[in-house]
């Protein structure tokens, strides 16, 4: 097992934040980690949750894989395989079974009626791993 690293990530706000990763997962091309942070990168907020697509393993398993750009292979269709470790540190295969969207928190205004805890609406679309 490896270390974390501070990658970019593009957001669907059209900004690039900073992003913590670990480095295994860095290597799997599919996911679109291929650019290094920068200082001038904030870090990806709190409270939103980075595009990923969801995959199931053999044994059934359900399992997230966070991606970097909107046209990494993993996210386009290109490629339906990712991987991810276990528990017992090996890798593991999972077939792309769906996609969720980028969620980002609508921050209150400063002034009137509150409208904290209003969420982006996330888009899942199902895909047929055949």
């Amino acid at each position: 097992m490896s270390g974390f690293s501070w990658l970019a990530y593009g957001s669907d706000d059209g900004r690039t934040y900073a992003l913590k990763v670990d480095d295994d997962l860095v290597a799997d091309p599919g996911r679109g980690w291929a650019v290094a942070a920068t200082e001038a990168d904030p870090q990806y907020p709190r409270g939103w949750t980075p595009r990923a697509v969801i995959g199931m393993s053999a044994e059934g398993a359900l399992r997230w894989a966070i991606i970097a750009t909107l046209d990494a292979p993993l996210w386009t269709g290109e490629l339906d395989t990712f991987h991810y470790r276990d528990t017992t540190g090996g890798m593991v295969p999972a077939v792309v079974i769906g996609r969720r969207q980028e969620r980002m928190l609508k921050l209150p205004p400063l002034s009137g009626p509150s409208t904290l805890g209003t969420f982006t609406r996330a888009v899942l679309s199902v895909v047929d791993p055949r």
